[in-house]
């Protein structure tokens, strides 16, 4: 609303920033998760394995819309 747009304005005309053009981690903020990766390497024989190991990923983007939830459905809300 009309406090967004006067943030965006003060930003603007004080410090010649355009909101839009900032990056998504200035923008969104940053959303730590646990992801599961594969790191491949080799064994004793020189075969090459695939391992699976979680990992947490820092992301800049926006959770409230429904693309970051679709992305990532092994994550669940729970609220009481």
């Amino acid at each position: 609303g009309t406090v967004s747009k006067e943030k965006n304005e003060l930003l603007f005309s004080n410090f010649n920033i355009n909101y839009n053009n900032l990056p998504e981690m200035y923008r969104k903020g940053s959303v730590l998760i646990r992801e599961e990766v594969e790191i491949k390497t080799m064994n004793k024989q020189g075969i090459e394995i695939i391992r699976r190991k979680k990992t947490v990923t820092v992301l800049h983007t926006d959770i409230i819309g429904e693309r970051f939830w679709k992305e990532h459905p092994e994550i669940e809300i729970t609220i009481v």
